[in-house]
């Protein structure tokens, strides 16, 4: 059984594509507190894979497997697949038994599709079976994403579960994304998933789903993130808690719901047990406003040169 987990960062929250498997002196500091072994920890038997420029253990035929299902992809769309990684439980570092597998890509067709006068489909989904979930997004809309603060396509850039990546590409739409900056709008994009999970699956309710809670406290922590380290938040949530929550009341609490959600995605109960987590959620939102000035909105010069570099067109 091996275990790998991503290591502690203090300060600024700064990317890097260093890895490393840790010793339990690098756990982070709440994980060694309450020993929850799950948060950020892959354990796998048989045969495995280190990511090189990440910080996660995958199954060899996992690997294989997604790698089989994208080329299936690019051979029957005419696609040509740039960036690849793992979303969902498996990337934020809480899967359950019962856990499918959320592939995201981003793909690009030839430039002549592009001047076709039926456009190529700009989504591309793949459910062959309920451990399956691969759904790809067309480059052309994806440059922008930056810039409109959506937080999925920013976490995917910098996801520690990646399955391909044309470096080019990838260093290129993380220049765009610092160029752009889109804080406030990356922090209402949290802000809103959290309010919406409050509304929906736990104000009014006696017995709510705890994964719903758990990615409740997840969005909650990574619109703090933006809000007090004008950076991207973190994919793994053992990163948003430890750098974030020091409250060993929220600590503890933060523990049973994550061992709750890994034995199943499906467990319900009553909110009752996490008064502190649920204080903490409404505290949250107390703030009406964030910190800081609305984002500045740069031309499409620099998105539009992006593309023609992608599509191996002269600017």
């Amino acid at each position: 059984m091996l275990s790998i987990l991503a290591p502690r960062r203090s300060g600024r929250r700064r990317y890097s594509d260093s890895s490393g498997i840790n010793e339990a002196r690098d756990l982070p500091r709440w994980v060694e507190k309450h020993s929850l072994c799950r948060v950020g920890v892959y354990s796998l038997d048989g045969p495995t894979q280190l990511f090189p420029d990440k910080k996660i253990i995958m199954a060899i035929d996992t690997v294989h497997e997604v790698e089989a299902r994208l080329a299936a992809l690019e051979k029957r769309y005419g696609i040509r697949i740039l960036y690849a990684v793992e979303a969902g439980s498996r990337s934020w570092g809480y899967p359950s038994p019962d856990s499918d597998y959320d592939v995201r890509f981003i793909y690009a067709y030839d430039y002549r599709r592009y001047l076709e006068l039926t456009p190529p489909a700009d989504v591309i989904e793949n459910h062959d079976d309920e451990l399956w979930d691969i759904v790809g997004l067309g480059h052309p809309q994806e440059p922008h994403a930056p810039q409109e603060g959506n937080p999925s396509i920013a976490q995917w850039l910098y996801a520690p579960i990646v399955y391909r990546q044309n470096r080019e590409f990838v260093q290129a739409m993380r220049d765009l994304l610092h160029i752009t900056n889109p804080r406030t709008r990356l922090y209402w994009a949290y802000r809103s998933t959290a309010h919406s999970l409050v509304q929906e699956y736990i104000l009014g309710k006696d017995e709510v789903n705890y994964k719903k809670l758990l990615f409740t406290v997840q969005s909650t922590l990574a619109m703090r993130w933006v809000e007090t380290r004008d950076a991207i938040a973190p994919s793994l949530f053992s990163e948003l808690v430890s750098e974030l929550v020091t409250d060993e009341s929220l600590l503890a609490e933060i523990d049973g719901l994550v061992r709750i959600k890994s034995e199943s995605d499906n467990v319900e109960g009553s909110k009752r047990l996490f008064p502190n987590l649920l204080r903490f959620i409404e505290d949250s939102f107390s703030e009406t406003q964030p910190p800081f000035a609305e984002d500045i909105l740069i031309s499409d010069a620099p998105f539009n040169r992006f593309l023609l570099r992608v599509l191996d067109l002269p600017a």
